[in-house]
């Protein structure tokens, strides 16, 4: 249990540095916390200013250059906004300091990294990481630090872990270019596609052990192939939907792909981009196109979304070793490298 020992003071400096967060025996300054004597004044003058709206911007301007001059160096800027004291104990590492009985943020970063097994070892469990068979220990480190081994021994599929909330629970809210409204998704709704595309990889020989490339905005459509494809044994290339031809085909061959899931066209600011023209002229895998905009034809051995979605029966998850591949990334920064 958290508990807050807020001392009444007069002077702000003197109420930075006696308000504490206490829990499993500890006892946390806010300084400590990182809510310094400036930051703390800052933060009174912000909500001061939502209560006040009409309060001069020039008063507000005065008082954060001198807290800001007045603000140690090594503090670097000082921060827009900090968090309240209820909101740092209600949040995660608050939880986790009165776990563990550190008295602050550098003993809890110290804590993790000395009893690294440990750590994990919660994490797993606060995360819900379900196995299909669980671990022999969390970290094998009896080759070195250079060489650990973690999660020996396990076997899973993290999709598994992705669907623990309950079916009626909303999982995506789904925005259309050029639209106010919203559409919801739950739990249920989004597995059951998720199912039905892993069966169609399989049905059509692309799982398991194939390499999925998703070239395509973030729709409903990708975060099912994107599951879809890891819950069936393949592994997901992702390649951002900004890419010209040559780029994508750099990344098609780098990643292992050996189909592509991608779209007709997309809208964005008013303009029709044809993705699936990209990946043509790209001279990429089979595609799995989803229809929009105006369909043209389609390869010889393409096949739209629709044709490619298999029964809803529900597909069984392959679990693997933790260190098999699910996902291809690539740095941002050239040369494009798969990581």
């Amino acid at each position: 249990m958290l508990v807050f020992d807020l001392r009444s003071s007069t002077s702000d400096r003197e109420r930075a540095r006696d308000a504490k967060i206490s829990g499993g025996g500890t006892q946390t300054t806010m300084v400590e916390l990182g809510i310094d004597p400036q930051a703390r004044q800052w933060h009174e003058m912000v909500a001061r200013v939502r209560r006040e709206p009409e309060t001069p911007f020039d008063e507000q301007w005065r008082l954060f250059s001198r807290l800001a001059a007045e603000r140690p160096p090594e503090r670097g800027p000082l921060p827009a906004w900090s968090p309240t004291l209820e909101r740092i104990a209600a949040s995660n590492i608050g939880h986790l300091m009165a776990e563990v009985g550190a008295p602050s943020y550098p003993e809890l970063h110290r804590w993790s990294v000395e009893r690294r097994a440990e750590f994990w070892s919660r994490m797993i469990e606060r995360l819900g990481i379900a196995f299909e068979r669980p671990p022999e220990t969390v970290l094998d480190d009896r080759a070195g630090p250079a060489d650990p081994r973690w999660l020996p021994g396990a076997l899973l599929n993290i999709v598994d872990s992705c669907f623990a909330p309950s079916p009626c629970t909303i999982a995506v809210v789904i925005g259309r270019e050029g639209s106010d409204s919203v559409e919801t998704v739950t739990y249920g709704e989004l597995e059951a596609l998720v199912h039905r595309f892993a069966n169609g990889l399989e049905e059509h020989g692309l799982a398991p052990g194939r390499g999925i490339a998703l070239y395509m905005p973030m729709t409903l459509e990708c975060v099912a192939a994107y599951l879809g494809a890891i819950r069936a044994g393949s592994f997901v290339v992702s390649i951002a939907d900004s890419f010209a031809p040559h780029e994508l085909a750099r990344r098609l061959a780098l990643g292992g792909a050996d189909a592509v899931v991608t779209v007709a066209e997309v809208e964005r600011a008013g303009k029709r981009i044809p993705l699936y023209a990209k990946v043509v002229e790209a001279g990429g895998p089979p595609a799995i196109v989803i229809p929009s905009g105006e369909s043209a034809a389609l390869r010889a051995g393409d096949r739209w979304w629709p044709e490619l979605l298999g029964g809803g029966r529900p597909h069984p998850s392959v679990a693997a070793d933790p260190y098999s591949t699910t996902n291809v990334l690539f740095s941002s920064a050239p040369p494009a490298i798969p990581r």
